[in-house]
C-alpha cells in the first residue's frame, strides 16, 4: 500500500473570488466546483499539475492573524513559478530564497489571508 498524494483544504470567504485568484494570479487550472442547494458555490478544487488544492466556503467570521503556512506546495521549477505569479500580480510576502532546511521557496498571501508557500527541494541530503 502506498500514498498517492494529498489535497490540502483551505476555507475561503468568497469561493468565486478565491477560485479566480488561484486560477489567475497563482497559475492553477480550474477543476470541479460544487454548489449548495441554493446554487451558491460551496467547494472547488484547483489543480497545478499533480497538486490539488481544495477551496471550501467558510461559514461565519474569518479567523484573524494568519502568520503560518496553510499549505506548502512543491513545484518542479520554483523560480519559473515565482516569476509567473509575480507577473500575474500575486502578493508575495516572503521572497524567493534558499532555506536552511534544503528547499528554495517563497510565500504568497491569498485573498483570504492564507499563507501558501511554493518550493522545491535543493539539498539532496535533506530529502527523505
Amino acid at each position: 500500500m502506498k500514498g498517492l498524494g494529498a489535497m490540502p483544504i483551505i476555507e475561503v470567504g468568497d469561493l468565486d473570488a478565491a477560485f479566480a485568484a488561484y486560477t489567475g494570479r497563482l497559475c492553477f487550472q480550474g477543476g470541479n466546483t460544487w454548489h449548495d442547494d441554493n446554487g451558491v458555490a460551496s467547494f472547488a478544487i484547483v489543480v497545478l499539475d499533480a497538486i490539488r488544492l481544495g477551496l471550501r466556503r467558510r461559514e461565519g467570521e474569518a479567523p484573524t492573524g494568519h502568520e503560518e503556512w496553510s499549505a506548502y506546495l512543491y513545484v518542479d521549477d520554483v523560480d519559473a513559478h515565482h516569476d509567473a505569479v509575480k507577473r500575474a500580480g500575486a502578493e508575495i510576502v516572503y521572497p524567493l530564497e534558499d532555506q536552511f532546511y534544503g528547499c528554495r521557496d517563497y510565500t504568497i498571501r491569498d485573498p483570504d489571508g492564507h499563507l501558501i508557500a511554493f518550493g522545491q527541494e535543493i539539498d539532496e541530503a535533506n530529502q527523505s
